[in-house]
């Protein structure tokens, strides 16, 4: 059998993290939320969360997106800094759900799991454009990496996940009887972009 090169595929930082639940806990109840328009969720007023009523969570963020653009992606430390954008909490409570979506304005994405179990929804991330470009819709003998347009997953508490902020995404109905917190942020890099082009015109300073 030959070997396959997966080339170009979509990057999903994963890391489990401790959280000071006692700490954690008296934060989220006096969190300032609103149920959305859709009727499928709660989530706060502010959008900064992370520089006011939650910002002891914000070193561990930014270890994590750190960790992953310096030691996964191997970005160069003297030229570019990942910066959080803004950042929101979402709550979930039994049959709500989030619908697919991407981030604009942003480069990566991420989710830190406050508070969940095993009944809180599965997050997944879909593949619009597969190597067939979606046109055809074939019938596998079974679903691997290669052949599958969705990949689910149950995270736990204290788990975070990274993500191109492109990438579209949605939350399966919650069937737990506890509600679901969940942080959200986008981020954006600072440094050059295009050094070391011929043409000095495309260089770009983000």
């Amino acid at each position: 059998m030959g070997d396959v090169y997966r080339a170009f595929s979509t990057p999903l930082y994963r890391r489990k993290n401790q959280l000071n639940k006692a700490e954690l806990n008296p934060a989220l109840g006096s969190l300032d939320m609103y149920r959305l328009k859709t009727n499928d969720g709660y989530t706060t007023k502010s959008p900064w969360v992370l520089e006011n009523e939650l910002k002891f969570l914000k070193p561990l963020v930014q270890d994590c997106l750190d960790d992953m653009i310096y030691n996964d992606w191997k970005f160069k430390k003297d030229l570019y800094k990942i910066e959080i954008q803004n950042s929101w909490v979402m709550k979930h409570t039994k049959g709500d759900q989030s619908g697919m979506h991407w981030h604009s304005n942003s480069l990566f994405s991420g989710i830190l799991y406050l508070q969940c179990d095993e009944k809180s929804g599965t997050l997944m991330f879909v593949n619009q454009d597969n190597w067939c470009g979606n046109v055809l819709d074939f019938e596998f003998e079974e679903d691997n990496a290669l052949n599958q347009d969705t990949v689910g997953l149950v995270p736990g508490e204290g788990e975070i996940l990274i993500f191109p902020s492109r990438t579209p995404h949605m939350v399966s109905p919650s069937m737990s009887e506890h509600s679901r917190y969940c942080l959200a942020f986008n981020t954006w890099i600072r440094g050059p972009v295009g050094k070391g082009h011929e043409n000095n015109n495309s260089q770009l300073d983000l």
